[in-house]
């Protein structure tokens, strides 16, 4: 069962959540896989995907409503498509995929992140719109994280800093505007009182938006270098945990 809303665990999930927000409006995506890969480590992966459905998709709807007037639709029609189509087997994934699967598949986008701002030929692959789409949708169904794919993608393409960072948050927000029924339907499946299960979730809110406003003081005070290097710092420290639980896992 998921978090109870008067359960007093539910502040570390806000926490990282805000911090999630603030990371997203530094950096332009990484709400989700910040957020999952760290409330991953105290609570059941599956469980917390699903937790962070409404947040995530709240956190890059009002991120792109912010930049909005920079999107070339055009662009991204074809990725979208690509991406939204394999939603659905990504959701099935996570429903049966045995949990170090999951696990291993969130600490290979959290090492991906990083390969991408120092080797983005490492990552070419992802440049491909078809496959990056197809990665995109399966992370968006699975674990919710699209960002690593779409974000690879999202900059091979001829646009400004500004055009990528509307196409990238209208994505996430399609996906996750996807998701949502989704995992209401993967809830009811698994007889659980989906209502009371996504109540924590609507509490989450808050600190998200109090974390996209003390993104935007941060964000107005620091340089981007210094931004960049707050973010990586925070991927790095994530990956490091992440393998750590992923091995302690597998271990007999």
């Amino acid at each position: 069962m998921l978090l109870e809303p008067q359960d007093a665990g539910l502040v570390a999930p806000a926490l990282v959540c805000l911090a999630a927000a603030l990371f997203q409006r530094l950096t332009g995506f990484g709400f989700s896989l910040v957020a999952t890969s760290a409330l991953g480590l105290l609570w059941p992966l599956r469980q917390v995907v699903v937790l962070l459905a409404l947040p995530a998709v709240c956190a890059s709807g009002a991120a792109f409503l912010q930049v909005r007037r920079d999107l070339q639709l055009g662009r991204v029609r074809a990725y979208a498509a690509w991406m939204l189509g394999t939603v659905p087997l990504g959701v099935i994934g996570l429903r049966w995929l045995p949990l170090p699967i999951l696990k291993a598949a969130l600490v290979v986008q959290l090492a991906t992140s990083l390969l991408g701002r120092r080797m983005p030929h490492a990552v070419r692959v992802l440049q491909w719109t078809p496959l990056s789409g197809i990665v995109a949708g399966l992370a968006s169904g699975a674990l919710g994280t699209p960002g690593v794919a779409v974000v690879g993608w999202v900059h091979s393409q001829d646009l400004t800093l500004a055009q990528q960072r509307a196409a990238s948050l209208l994505l996430f927000t399609l996906a996750g505007l996807l998701r949502l029924p989704l995992y209401l339907l993967y809830l009811i499946g698994g007889s659980q009182g989906a209502g009371h299960s996504l109540l924590p979730s609507v509490l989450l809110l808050l600190p998200i938006l109090i974390g996209v406003g003390v993104g935007e003081m941060v964000a107005m005070r620091l340089s981007e270098a210094h931004a960049r290097g707050l973010a990586t710092a925070g991927v790095v420290l994530l990956l490091v945990l992440s393998v750590r639980d992923l091995l302690g896992g597998m271990a007999p």
